[in-house]
């Protein structure tokens, strides 16, 4: 018999489990036709989750580092205002897309389509207190991270009072916070320091990004990037997966750089948000089936068959995902003490 189990895998490359998933879900939704006889919106999600999967890495810091002078450098051109308001700073989540949109979103009210105007002016009057904004653009450089949502936060010092919720919301769909502090800074904030306590509690890594490096000698950058990294060490108890400097102005491939090493290590946060989730679903499926086996009724005889049926492709999926799941894991790690490895396939 051919069960989805038994069909060829792409070789390891961007998301293979996600390409996987997307090869064998007609058949997963089959199983549910077949044995369900109704319909199941969990399995829609899962299709819209797996076919637009993305990880968020929030940039966090004060008002005055550079964040948004970051942003705009990455995409090339000044799309978003640098002079902030603080009171109506919002969250800007920014993703790839072949054509520009801007979106926000509140709540669970409709969604509000904005111009660049109204983005570059921050009239997000509408989306206050809790909304936030999604920029879909474009760039030749989140072209290049597609499975990546960088995540402009308010200013930490902001004194918004959503801001902690914003930051709460976005621990379990984050692949790694970004802290950025500049050279003008010279050390972290208080505000940021119990930051770090939150992200240490759930050992949630971090990248470390020194800004506005040309306005100040090199050995003055490099003095402030030994503090606020001594500080960030001891508050984490971990090394930090990067430590880059940039300037907008003149340089920020190694931002860019650091970003492609953390695109490089999706499939691991694939695995855990939307593979293991949907085992869960297929279990709850042959759950069903032992129920509708257990009555008294005509088809019992029948429901059995179907049952051991679907037990056996089911443990033919999971070896099948199991063992391939392993051979991606050995070849990207995302590790703790500061390094990037690579390890090949047995």
């Amino acid at each position: 018999m051919d069960t989805f189990a038994q069909r060829p895998i792409p070789q390891p490359g961007n998301l293979p489990q996600q390409r996987y998933l997307q090869a064998v879900f007609p058949e997963i939704e089959q199983f549910f036709d077949r044995y369900y006889h109704r319909p199941n919106e969990s399995l829609c999600n899962f299709r819209q989750e797996i076919d637009a999967f993305t990880v968020r890495v929030p940039l966090v810091g004060a008002f005055s580092s550079g964040k948004t002078t970051l942003m705009n450098a990455l995409l090339g051109e000044k799309i978003f205002a640098v002079e902030v308001n603080p009171e109506t700073a919002l969250p800007v989540e920014l993703r790839y897309a072949p054509q520009e949109q801007f979106t926000g979103y509140k709540d669970a009210q409709a969604p509000i389509s904005l111009n660049r105007q109204q983005v570059k002016h921050q009239d997000f009057n509408p989306l206050l207190p809790n909304g936030w904004l999604q920029a879909n653009l474009p760039s030749k450089n989140l072209q290049d991270l597609p499975h990546l949502t960088l995540v402009d936060m308010p200013g930490w010092d902001s004194g918004i009072d959503e801001h902690a919720r914003a930051i709460d919301a976005y621990l379990p769909r984050s692949l790694a916070y970004c802290l950025v502090v500049s050279v003008d800074e010279g050390n972290l904030h208080d505000s940021l320091r119990n930051f770090l306590k939150e992200l240490a509690i759930h050992k949630m890594p971090a990248l470390l990004v020194i800004t506005k490096c040309d306005k100040k000698p090199q050995a003055d950058v490099d003095s402030v990037q030994q503090k606020v990294l001594s500080e960030m060490r001891q508050i984490l108890q971990e090394d930090l997966l990067e430590v880059v400097q940039v300037s907008a102005r003149k340089q920020i491939q190694p931002f860019l750089n650091a970003l492609q090493h953390l695109q490089q290590h999706v499939d691991e946060r694939f695995h855990r948000a939307v593979i293991l989730p949907l085992l869960v679903e297929l279990q709850g499926l042959e759950k069903y089936l032992k129920t509708l086996a257990n009555q008294d009724n005509l088809d019992a005889e029948q429901i059995m068959v179907q049952r051991h049926q679907l037990e056996q492709e089911m443990q033919q999926f999971k070896v099948h995902l199991e063992m391939r799941t392993k051979r991606w894991m050995r070849r990207s790690v995302l590790p703790r003490d500061g390094s990037w490895s690579w390890f090949e396939p047995a």
